[in-house]
Protein backbone atom coordinates (compact mmCIF):
# COMPACT_ATOMS: atom_id res chain seq x y z
CA UNK A 1 0.00 0.00 0.00
CA UNK A 2 2.80 2.27 0.76
CA UNK A 3 4.69 1.77 -2.40
CA UNK A 4 1.02 2.09 -3.96
CA UNK A 5 0.77 5.58 -2.46
CA UNK A 6 4.17 6.49 -3.60
CA UNK A 7 3.89 5.69 -7.47
CA UNK A 8 0.20 7.98 -7.13
CA UNK A 9 2.56 10.96 -6.37
CA UNK A 10 5.64 9.99 -8.13
CA UNK A 11 2.97 9.59 -11.28
CA UNK A 12 1.77 12.78 -10.29
CA UNK A 13 5.35 14.72 -10.56
CA UNK A 14 6.17 13.28 -13.13
CA UNK A 15 3.37 14.33 -15.34
CA UNK A 16 3.63 17.77 -13.94
CA UNK A 17 7.24 18.39 -14.56
CA UNK A 18 6.62 17.06 -18.61
CA UNK A 19 4.21 20.22 -18.62
CA UNK A 20 4.25 23.07 -15.69
CA UNK A 21 6.98 25.02 -15.07
CA UNK A 22 8.66 24.19 -11.82
CA UNK A 23 5.77 22.10 -10.75
CA UNK A 24 8.20 19.55 -8.93
CA UNK A 25 9.36 21.82 -6.72
CA UNK A 26 5.71 22.58 -5.05
CA UNK A 27 6.64 19.73 -3.17
CA UNK A 28 9.23 21.49 -1.63
CA UNK A 29 7.08 24.66 -1.26
CA UNK A 30 4.22 22.69 0.79
CA UNK A 31 7.06 21.00 3.05
CA UNK A 32 8.89 23.98 4.13
CA UNK A 33 5.11 25.61 5.16
CA UNK A 34 4.64 22.34 6.72
CA UNK A 35 7.83 22.48 8.31
CA UNK A 36 7.13 26.08 9.43
CA UNK A 37 4.12 25.56 10.71
CA UNK A 38 5.33 22.50 12.36
CA UNK A 39 7.65 24.59 14.72
CA UNK A 40 4.76 26.98 15.43
CA UNK A 41 2.20 24.58 16.43
CA UNK A 42 4.39 21.58 17.91
CA UNK A 43 5.11 23.29 21.15
CA UNK A 44 1.48 23.32 21.51
CA UNK A 45 1.33 19.86 21.52
CA UNK A 46 4.06 19.90 24.39
CA UNK A 47 2.09 22.55 26.22
CA UNK A 48 -0.72 20.07 25.82
CA UNK A 49 1.13 16.67 27.43
CA UNK A 50 1.77 18.64 29.96
CA UNK A 51 -1.87 20.27 30.52
CA UNK A 52 -4.11 18.37 33.17
CA UNK A 53 -6.12 16.07 31.89
CA UNK A 54 -9.36 16.56 33.65
CA UNK A 55 -10.83 19.82 34.78
CA UNK A 56 -9.56 21.20 38.58
CA UNK A 57 -12.17 20.96 41.06
CA UNK A 58 -12.67 24.09 42.72
CA UNK A 59 -15.34 27.15 44.64
CA UNK A 60 -16.94 29.92 43.36
CA UNK A 61 -15.17 32.44 45.73
CA UNK A 62 -11.87 31.14 44.33
CA UNK A 63 -12.87 31.64 40.48
CA UNK A 64 -13.81 35.09 41.94
CA UNK A 65 -10.43 35.57 43.49
CA UNK A 66 -8.51 34.70 40.29
CA UNK A 67 -7.02 31.82 42.22
CA UNK A 68 -8.53 29.10 40.03
CA UNK A 69 -6.77 27.38 36.90
CA UNK A 70 -8.52 27.84 33.33
CA UNK A 71 -10.14 24.45 33.36
CA UNK A 72 -12.39 23.95 36.78
CA UNK A 73 -15.35 22.12 37.69
CA UNK A 74 -18.02 24.13 40.43
CA UNK A 75 -20.60 23.39 42.50
CA UNK A 76 -23.44 25.51 43.38
CA UNK A 77 -27.15 26.94 42.56
CA UNK A 78 -28.66 28.32 39.09
CA UNK A 79 -30.93 31.59 39.72
CA UNK A 80 -32.64 31.13 36.13
CA UNK A 81 -34.75 34.35 37.42
CA UNK A 82 -31.33 36.21 37.17
CA UNK A 83 -30.70 35.34 33.63
CA UNK A 84 -29.09 37.64 31.10
CA UNK A 85 -29.89 36.99 27.24
CA UNK A 86 -27.83 38.95 24.84
CA UNK A 87 -29.27 39.46 21.04
CA UNK A 88 -31.77 41.13 18.65
CA UNK A 89 -34.46 42.58 19.72
CA UNK A 90 -37.82 43.69 17.18
CA UNK A 91 -38.02 47.67 17.52
CA UNK A 92 -42.03 47.57 17.41
CA UNK A 93 -42.45 45.01 20.41
CA UNK A 94 -38.77 45.55 22.70
CA UNK A 95 -38.47 42.09 22.06
CA UNK A 96 -35.92 39.19 21.43
CA UNK A 97 -36.32 37.50 18.09
CA UNK A 98 -33.23 36.40 18.13
CA UNK A 99 -30.78 35.33 21.06
CA UNK A 100 -26.77 35.25 20.51
CA UNK A 101 -26.08 34.60 24.41
CA UNK A 102 -27.44 32.47 27.48
CA UNK A 103 -26.00 33.66 30.69
CA UNK A 104 -27.55 32.14 33.70
CA UNK A 105 -25.67 33.01 37.81
CA UNK A 106 -23.96 30.23 39.62
CA UNK A 107 -24.42 30.92 42.99
CA UNK A 108 -22.26 29.80 46.02
CA UNK A 109 -25.78 29.82 48.81
CA UNK A 110 -22.97 30.20 51.71
CA UNK A 111 -21.50 33.16 50.60
CA UNK A 112 -23.85 34.47 48.17
CA UNK A 113 -21.39 35.20 45.36
CA UNK A 114 -22.14 34.15 41.78
CA UNK A 115 -20.46 33.24 38.35
CA UNK A 116 -22.22 33.74 34.85
CA UNK A 117 -22.43 30.49 33.28
CA UNK A 118 -22.58 30.61 29.44
CA UNK A 119 -25.26 27.88 28.34
CA UNK A 120 -27.69 27.40 25.14
CA UNK A 121 -30.46 28.78 25.04
CA UNK A 122 -32.15 25.82 24.67
CA UNK A 123 -31.04 24.49 27.84
CA UNK A 124 -32.01 27.02 30.05
CA UNK A 125 -35.59 25.15 31.37
CA UNK A 126 -33.48 21.74 31.62
CA UNK A 127 -30.77 23.50 33.84
CA UNK A 128 -31.58 21.77 37.44
CA UNK A 129 -32.02 24.13 40.77
CA UNK A 130 -28.27 22.74 42.13
CA UNK A 131 -26.18 21.26 39.93
CA UNK A 132 -21.90 20.65 39.39
CA UNK A 133 -20.78 22.10 35.84
CA UNK A 134 -17.26 22.33 34.30
CA UNK A 135 -15.48 24.53 31.69
CA UNK A 136 -13.43 27.24 31.03
CA UNK A 137 -13.17 30.14 32.71
CA UNK A 138 -13.26 33.21 30.26
CA UNK A 139 -14.14 37.03 30.83
CA UNK A 140 -17.82 38.58 29.95
CA UNK A 141 -18.39 39.66 26.89
CA UNK A 142 -18.66 43.38 26.17
CA UNK A 143 -22.47 43.04 25.67
CA UNK A 144 -23.35 41.45 28.45
CA UNK A 145 -21.09 43.66 31.04
CA UNK A 146 -23.54 46.66 29.10
CA UNK A 147 -26.45 44.40 29.84
CA UNK A 148 -25.44 43.64 33.36
CA UNK A 149 -24.19 47.28 34.31
CA UNK A 150 -27.88 48.30 33.39
CA UNK A 151 -28.87 45.75 36.13
CA UNK A 152 -30.44 46.83 39.81
CA UNK A 153 -27.98 45.52 42.18
CA UNK A 154 -29.79 42.38 43.99
CA UNK A 155 -28.94 41.95 47.89
CA UNK A 156 -28.72 38.23 48.59
CA UNK A 157 -26.61 37.96 45.60
CA UNK A 158 -23.27 39.15 44.42
CA UNK A 159 -23.16 39.84 40.78
CA UNK A 160 -20.50 42.19 40.23
CA UNK A 161 -18.06 39.22 38.93
CA UNK A 162 -16.97 40.05 35.00
CA UNK A 163 -16.00 36.45 34.51
CA UNK A 164 -18.21 33.93 33.48
CA UNK A 165 -17.59 30.15 32.98
CA UNK A 166 -17.80 28.60 29.35
CA UNK A 167 -20.18 25.37 30.52
CA UNK A 168 -18.56 21.77 28.84
CA UNK A 169 -15.89 23.59 27.07
CA UNK A 170 -12.48 22.39 26.84
CA UNK A 171 -8.72 24.59 26.92
CA UNK A 172 -8.10 25.42 23.75
CA UNK A 173 -4.50 24.62 23.97
CA UNK A 174 -5.97 20.74 23.81
CA UNK A 175 -7.39 21.67 20.15
CA UNK A 176 -4.04 23.54 19.03
CA UNK A 177 -2.42 20.95 20.81
CA UNK A 178 -4.02 18.26 18.17
CA UNK A 179 -3.42 20.81 15.13
CA UNK A 180 0.14 20.98 16.32
CA UNK A 181 0.52 17.38 16.46
CA UNK A 182 -1.66 16.85 13.08
CA UNK A 183 0.56 19.24 10.81
CA UNK A 184 3.96 17.97 12.33
CA UNK A 185 2.89 14.09 11.54
CA UNK A 186 1.96 14.86 7.77
CA UNK A 187 4.60 17.20 7.67
CA UNK A 188 6.99 14.23 8.83
CA UNK A 189 5.12 11.96 6.41
CA UNK A 190 5.24 14.10 3.48
CA UNK A 191 8.60 14.52 3.90
CA UNK A 192 9.74 10.87 4.04
CA UNK A 193 7.75 10.58 0.90
CA UNK A 194 8.96 13.66 -0.91
CA UNK A 195 12.46 12.43 0.06
CA UNK A 196 12.24 8.99 -1.12
CA UNK A 197 10.95 9.94 -4.21
CA UNK A 198 13.67 12.45 -4.88
CA UNK A 199 16.33 9.77 -3.80
CA UNK A 200 14.71 7.28 -6.52
CA UNK A 201 14.06 10.16 -9.19
CA UNK A 202 10.00 9.14 -9.23
CA UNK A 203 10.89 5.49 -9.50
CA UNK A 204 9.27 3.36 -7.09
CA UNK A 205 11.10 0.09 -8.26
CA UNK A 206 11.06 -3.05 -5.97
CA UNK A 207 13.46 -5.96 -6.49
CA UNK A 208 11.35 -9.36 -6.99
CA UNK A 209 13.86 -12.31 -7.85
CA UNK A 210 12.42 -14.64 -10.97
CA UNK A 211 14.02 -17.99 -11.51
CA UNK A 212 12.16 -18.43 -14.96
CA UNK A 213 13.89 -15.26 -16.35
CA UNK A 214 17.16 -17.40 -15.35
CA UNK A 215 16.33 -20.57 -17.71
CA UNK A 216 17.41 -18.80 -20.79
CA UNK A 217 16.34 -21.87 -22.64
CA UNK A 218 12.34 -21.00 -22.35
CA UNK A 219 10.85 -19.11 -25.04
CA UNK A 220 7.45 -17.31 -24.81
CA UNK A 221 4.80 -16.53 -28.17
CA UNK A 222 4.63 -13.07 -26.37
CA UNK A 223 5.80 -10.43 -28.50
CA UNK A 224 7.79 -7.40 -26.80
CA UNK A 225 7.49 -4.96 -29.64
CA UNK A 226 6.76 -2.44 -27.12
CA UNK A 227 8.69 -1.64 -23.88
CA UNK A 228 7.25 0.70 -20.95
CA UNK A 229 10.89 2.42 -20.28
CA UNK A 230 11.33 4.64 -17.40
CA UNK A 231 15.21 6.56 -17.93
CA UNK A 232 16.44 9.19 -19.24
CA UNK A 233 15.89 9.99 -22.90
CA UNK A 234 18.19 12.57 -25.09
CA UNK A 235 15.71 15.17 -27.45
CA UNK A 236 16.38 14.54 -31.43
CA UNK A 237 19.91 13.63 -30.63
CA UNK A 238 21.03 17.01 -28.41
CA UNK A 239 22.50 17.49 -25.81
CA UNK A 240 19.32 17.67 -23.85
CA UNK A 241 18.20 14.73 -21.61
CA UNK A 242 15.17 14.20 -19.13
CA UNK A 243 13.95 11.78 -17.28
CA UNK A 244 10.68 9.98 -18.01
CA UNK A 245 8.23 7.61 -16.03
CA UNK A 246 6.81 4.75 -18.14
CA UNK A 247 7.35 5.91 -21.79
CA UNK A 248 6.36 3.19 -24.55
CA UNK A 249 9.17 2.62 -26.45
CA UNK A 250 10.40 0.39 -29.34
CA UNK A 251 13.72 -1.05 -29.30
CA UNK A 252 16.24 -2.70 -31.42
CA UNK A 253 19.71 -3.54 -30.38
CA UNK A 254 22.49 -2.06 -33.19
CA UNK A 255 25.73 -3.80 -34.79
CA UNK A 256 28.04 -2.53 -31.49
CA UNK A 257 25.58 -4.40 -29.29
CA UNK A 258 23.61 -1.68 -27.72
CA UNK A 259 20.57 -1.27 -26.43
CA UNK A 260 18.33 1.57 -27.92
CA UNK A 261 15.13 3.01 -27.39
CA UNK A 262 13.12 5.02 -29.42
CA UNK A 263 9.55 6.87 -28.62
CA UNK A 264 7.69 10.24 -29.28
CA UNK A 265 7.36 12.11 -26.12
CA UNK A 266 5.73 15.61 -26.00
CA UNK A 267 7.78 17.47 -22.79
CA UNK A 268 7.19 21.44 -24.01
CA UNK A 269 7.71 23.47 -21.20
CA UNK A 270 4.47 25.71 -20.72
CA UNK A 271 3.30 28.23 -18.13
CA UNK A 272 0.21 27.77 -15.82
CA UNK A 273 -1.51 30.71 -18.35
CA UNK A 274 -0.39 28.03 -21.19
CA UNK A 275 2.40 30.12 -23.10
CA UNK A 276 5.41 27.86 -24.58
CA UNK A 277 8.11 28.17 -23.02
CA UNK A 278 10.51 25.63 -24.84
CA UNK A 279 9.56 23.01 -27.52
CA UNK A 280 10.31 19.56 -27.02
CA UNK A 281 7.90 17.56 -29.20
CA UNK A 282 9.22 14.73 -30.90
CA UNK A 283 11.64 11.39 -30.95
CA UNK A 284 13.78 10.64 -28.04
CA UNK A 285 16.10 8.26 -27.59
CA UNK A 286 17.58 5.79 -24.77
CA UNK A 287 20.80 4.33 -25.91
CA UNK A 288 22.08 1.44 -23.09
CA UNK A 289 25.71 0.51 -23.96
CA UNK A 290 26.72 -3.33 -24.27
CA UNK A 291 28.89 -3.57 -21.25
CA UNK A 292 25.62 -2.08 -18.96
CA UNK A 293 23.75 -5.11 -20.10
CA UNK A 294 25.71 -8.08 -18.26
CA UNK A 295 23.57 -7.70 -15.22
CA UNK A 296 20.10 -7.21 -14.91
CA UNK A 297 17.72 -6.83 -11.91
CA UNK A 298 14.46 -8.59 -11.86
CA UNK A 299 11.34 -6.97 -10.14
CA UNK A 300 8.28 -4.49 -9.71
CA UNK A 301 7.73 -1.33 -10.63
CA UNK A 302 4.76 0.94 -9.02
CA UNK A 303 3.42 3.39 -11.26
CA UNK A 304 0.35 5.39 -10.77
CA UNK A 305 -1.11 2.86 -7.88
CA UNK A 306 -0.24 -0.19 -10.54
CA UNK A 307 2.51 -2.60 -10.33
CA UNK A 308 4.04 -4.18 -13.22
CA UNK A 309 6.95 -7.02 -14.08
CA UNK A 310 10.15 -5.29 -14.51
CA UNK A 311 13.68 -5.34 -15.36
CA UNK A 312 16.25 -2.75 -14.19
CA UNK A 313 19.28 -2.01 -15.96
CA UNK A 314 21.85 -0.40 -14.20
CA UNK A 315 23.92 2.39 -15.81
CA UNK A 316 26.89 4.76 -15.37
CA UNK A 317 24.58 7.39 -15.64
CA UNK A 318 21.46 6.19 -13.65
CA UNK A 319 19.28 3.33 -14.11
CA UNK A 320 16.72 2.12 -16.59
CA UNK A 321 13.76 0.17 -15.85
CA UNK A 322 11.78 -1.98 -18.80
CA UNK A 323 8.44 -2.71 -17.59
CA UNK A 324 5.82 -5.27 -19.48
CA UNK A 325 2.30 -5.70 -19.30
CA UNK A 326 2.73 -9.17 -18.02
CA UNK A 327 5.54 -11.56 -17.07
CA UNK A 328 5.34 -13.49 -20.48
CA UNK A 329 6.13 -10.03 -22.06
CA UNK A 330 9.29 -9.92 -19.87
CA UNK A 331 10.26 -13.66 -20.35
CA UNK A 332 10.08 -12.90 -24.50
CA UNK A 333 12.28 -9.69 -24.08
CA UNK A 334 14.76 -11.33 -21.88
CA UNK A 335 14.37 -14.21 -24.24
CA UNK A 336 15.70 -12.13 -26.97
CA UNK A 337 17.86 -9.66 -25.22
CA UNK A 338 19.95 -13.13 -24.57
CA UNK A 339 20.45 -13.91 -27.79
CA UNK A 340 21.52 -10.58 -28.90
CA UNK A 341 24.02 -10.28 -25.88
CA UNK A 342 24.51 -13.95 -24.50
CA UNK A 343 26.32 -12.54 -21.64
CA UNK A 344 23.48 -11.38 -20.53
CA UNK A 345 22.15 -12.13 -16.60
CA UNK A 346 19.51 -11.37 -14.15
CA UNK A 347 19.66 -11.01 -10.51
Amino acid sequence: MFYKILSHIAAWNEEANHHLVASVPVNWLLLMIGTILSLIGFPFFIDTLKAPMSPQTVTIDAVLDRKAPEWITLSGEFRKDLTLQIGVKDISTGKMFRIDGTYVPLVNPDSGKAVYVSVEAKELDSLPARAQISGVIESLPYEVKREHSKRTPITEVDLSTQLMIEKDRHPSVYMAGLIGFTITLLTAIYGIVISTLAVKGNTIFVHVPDRHLLARGLTSDATAEGVTVTGTFTFSQQSFTQRFLGVRSFWSIDDAGRLIFEANIDASEVTRLGKMIEEKKGHWTLVIPQDELKMLEAGVLFIAGASVPSIKIKGKNGDTILSFRSTDERQAFFTRLVAQSPATHVR
